[in-house]
């Protein structure tokens, strides 16, 4: 923070008028996250009341996301103006936080389904393996979870604390995204 209010201190003295590029620079960070946190809203929500242990909150969230989605296209373009770690398939990522959602309410096979989905529409999204994983290994299926976590970990996905830190910053940038908006 302190370095910059120097560099935009030393960016005004240095350049007369300056201040108008100062002001275009931070609207061309600014604008890409509140336009997706408005238009992704439903996305951002059902992550966060995931992250709350809110479950049935996030599956509504979820659900009215992916009708969104049918009626308006166009809205899948939006995730480019914002960062993903493992997949640009909203579609997808909404299955996989529907999926997680049921998985941690008990009901596995609606999250199995919302899980294959998501995997149907990206096979090289590594976070629904690995939650198919957690739910095997939750049966007592250790083979198969076994199967599931190898593709996971093929896919980019690992579980080390770097990973771990991603899913944080994930979090707290779907908590940042729902901030004006109630969760």
């Amino acid at each position: 923070m302190v370095a910059a209010v120097i560099g935009a201190d030393w960016f005004l003295v240095r350049y007369p008028g300056g201040h108008v590029w100062l002001i275009l620079i931070g609207l061309l960070f600014f604008l890409p996250g509140r336009i997706s946190a408005f238009w992704l809203k439903d996305l951002y929500r059902c992550r966060r009341f995931y992250d709350l242990e809110r479950y049935p909150e996030a599956i509504d969230s979820g659900n009215r996301f992916l009708k969104t989605l049918e009626s308006e296209p166009w809205r899948r373009k939006l995730i480019y103006l914002t960062w993903s770690l493992y997949t640009w398939n909203v579609e997808a990522m909404t299955r996989n936080n529907l999926g997680a959602s049921f998985m941690m309410s008990g009901k596995f096979d609606p999250a199995r389904q919302e899980l294959a989905a998501a995997i149907a529409l990206d096979p090289g999204y590594a976070l629904p393996f690995a939650n198919l994983a957690a739910i095997e290994a939750a049966v007592g299926n250790h083979s198969e979870s076994k199967r599931l976590t190898l593709i996971a970990e093929k896919n980019g996905y690992s579980g080390t604390k770097a990973e771990k830190l991603a899913d944080r910053v994930s979090a707290v940038y779907a908590q940042i995204q729902t901030a004006s908006l109630n969760p």
